[in-house]
C-alpha cells in the first residue's frame, strides 16, 4: 500500500510511501508538511503559507468594502487596481 491514512488519536494524516509530502487534519488545523516540517496551514480563519507563488492576480478585500487587485503584467511591471464592491 503506497497511499495512507493514518488515525492518531483525532489527528488525520494523508500521505504516500517515499514522498516528501503530508497532509494532517486536525479539529484546529490543516497543516502541510514536507519532510515533516510544516510548510502551510489553515487555521482560526487564517491561511498561513512560507512561500507562496501567485500566477494570475492576487485580491485583497471583502464584498462589502472592495478589493484591491494585483495583477503582474507581461513587461514585468505590477498594476494595483482598485474594485469597488458589488
Amino acid at each position: 500500500m503506497e497511499e495512507y491514512i493514518r488515525f492518531r488519536g483525532a489527528l488525520i494524516e494523508l500521505g504516500k510511501i517515499g514522498n516528501a509530502f503530508t497532509a494532517e487534519l486536525s479539529n484546529e488545523k490543516l497543516s502541510f508538511k514536507e519532510n515533516g516540517q510544516e510548510i502551510a496551514f489553515i487555521s482560526n480563519q487564517a491561511l498561513k503559507i512560507t512561500n507562496a507563488e501567485i500566477r494570475y492576480k492576487l485580491s485583497l478585500g471583502s464584498v462589502e468594502r472592495g478589493w484591491f487587485d494585483f495583477i503582474p503584467r507581461a513587461t514585468g511591471n505590477l498594476s494595483i487596481i482598485w474594485r469597488d464592491a458589488t
